[in-house]
């Protein structure tokens, strides 16, 4: 029962991962847009319709050029949203360990808990290995 319910959970966490990663493409889209529209006011000189009388061309910019930044750092938040929830959900818990000849898998253990304790400087001769000449 509980292995059923878990496993509906956890393919309706694709639907979050999908709709941030898209989110993510539409605001990479629209601040690309923004920051090609401020380029192009600046250097032909155009002023948008909605900026203040006082304000410049530069200050103009300055804004825009911060609004699309915006978009990005959004977008970045949205992608390392949908990255996180896949690698939670998705990927197995366990890290993988790296395999030793001649080394039973206890020892193994256990000097991963020891080069862990002390400094990293050890974990070489912990994992020596003599080659033949």
């Amino acid at each position: 029962m509980i292995d059923t319910i878990t496993r509906g959970v956890r393919y309706s966490s694709l639907v979050m991962i999908f709709t941030s990663l898209v989110g993510a493409v539409a605001l990479i889209y629209i601040g690309t847009e923004k920051m090609f529209r401020a380029i192009w006011d600046y250097f032909t000189g155009t002023m948008p319709p909605n900026a203040i009388k006082a304000a410049q061309l530069s200050d103009v910019f300055i804004v825009r050029a911060l609004e699309s930044l915006d978009a990005f750092l959004i977008a970045f938040a949205l992608t390392s949203f949908g990255y996180g929830i896949f690698f939670l959900v998705f990927r197995s818990h366990r890290p993988k360990t790296a395999r030793v000849p001649g080394v039973s898998p206890r020892q193994h253990r256990g000097a991963q808990s020891v080069a862990h304790a002390g400094p990293s400087g050890h974990l070489d001769n912990l994992f020596r290995t003599r080659r033949l000449a």
